[in-house]
């Protein structure tokens, strides 16, 4: 894929990035910073919940996309950049969030809380999963690489079946099925991105009126998904959100890349997608841990609070890696001798 025709790819991936920020802010965070709710932290908290048919199926589709050169590389030359540096980020970070977390969001049960999160390390969930994921699906597809076809249609049929894996047992046992129903339903995307480039290209020039039509048809559909009342059609509605969100996502992106501006933010968040994705978490954790909250706040506060602290959180994990990258490299990937970026 050429250089110029990346721009989008990188404005897809930080729009990703950004998504998973506000979905973190909105619904994880404001519920503990703040006592109670009101209009606009409930609007958005909703609109984040409405967006999870996108936010990490847009996130792996570009990381697919991404991959498509390394797939063809010998394992020597991939193994530490596409596998151990994720594993390794994955474990540290993990880690490094176990007692913030308890500390943050369940103080009762603090020693419990901060146990359960350091095991997500072997049940492959929590705040990071997309990493060991990540690393998964390039490992998979590795081995897949010459039957594409083949890939695809195994990736189709495991998002289908994803949602029978059965969600039994706690702790362990539970965090690693629901990491299986993941896997299973989340490969897909990455698949996409990885052996079918030339129809995401496609998909990403769709006419820019189709856009707004994408967002009409997204809202009922939405609506009906996330009701009080469960439907009965959740699964292929999903599936149908998440085109329509991947089709608005991708043409938005490559209209917008057109734009200096935003085509250099682009460019510059998506180089920092692994700090902002590792240190937004822990920053907000430590927030809640480390202040005693901001009360009970009205609309007029939310609506310029949630998004206050989006850019704080995503601006405060790019400077934090543009001061410690090279001096702290051990933050970022594996201790050792690096190769070629793969």
């Amino acid at each position: 894929m050429e250089r110029e025709r990346l721009h989008w790819v990188d404005v897809a991936k930080a729009s990703a990035v950004v998504l998973v920020v506000l979905y973190h802010v909105a619904i994880t965070g404001m519920s503990v910073l703040t006592v109670g709710s009101n209009r606009v932290e409930a609007v958005l908290a909703a609109l984040s919940a409405w967006l999870l048919p996108v936010r990490m199926p847009l996130f792996f589709l570009v990381s697919g996309l991404l991959s498509v050169g390394a797939l063809s590389r010998g394992w020597g030359a991939i193994a530490r950049p596409r596998i151990l540096d994720h594993a390794w980020v994955f474990a540290l970070w993990t880690l490094l969030y176990a007692y913030p977390y308890a500390a943050a969001y369940n103080p009762q049960h603090l020693e419990a809380t901060a146990v359960r999160a350091a095991s997500w390390v072997v049940s492959l969930n929590g705040a990071y999963w997309y990493l060991p994921l990540l690393a998964l699906f390039f490992v998979v597809s590795r081995l897949g690489r010459r039957v594409p076809l083949v890939m695809l249609a195994l990736a189709a049929a495991a998002d289908v079946l994803w949602p029978w894996v059965p969600l039994v047992g706690e702790g362990i046992v539970f965090d690693a099925l629901f990491t299986l129903r993941r896997f299973l339903n989340f490969y897909l995307f990455f698949a996409l991105g990885a052996f079918a480039r030339p129809l995401v290209e496609r998909w990403a020039k769709v006419p820019w009126w189709v856009l707004p039509l994408t967002v009409a048809a997204y809202v009922p559909i939405a609506l009906e998904i996330y009701a009080p009342q469960r439907s009965a059609y959740r699964q292929p509605l999903t599936a149908v959100l998440s085109i329509l969100g991947i089709t608005f996502f991708l043409g938005a992106s490559r209209l917008l890349a057109h734009l200096g501006g935003v085509r250099r933010l682009g460019a510059y968040l998506a180089a920092r997608t692994l700090p902002i994705y590792i240190f937004h978490p822990l920053l907000l954790a430590l927030l809640i841990w480390l202040t005693p909250g901001l009360g009970k706040q009205g609309s007029l506060v939310s609506i310029w609070l949630v998004p206050l602290l989006v850019v704080l959180l995503t601006g405060a994990a790019c400077l934090i890696y543009d001061l410690t990258r090279r001096w702290l490299p051990v933050l970022y990937r594996a201790p050792g001798r690096q190769t070629a970026a793969a």
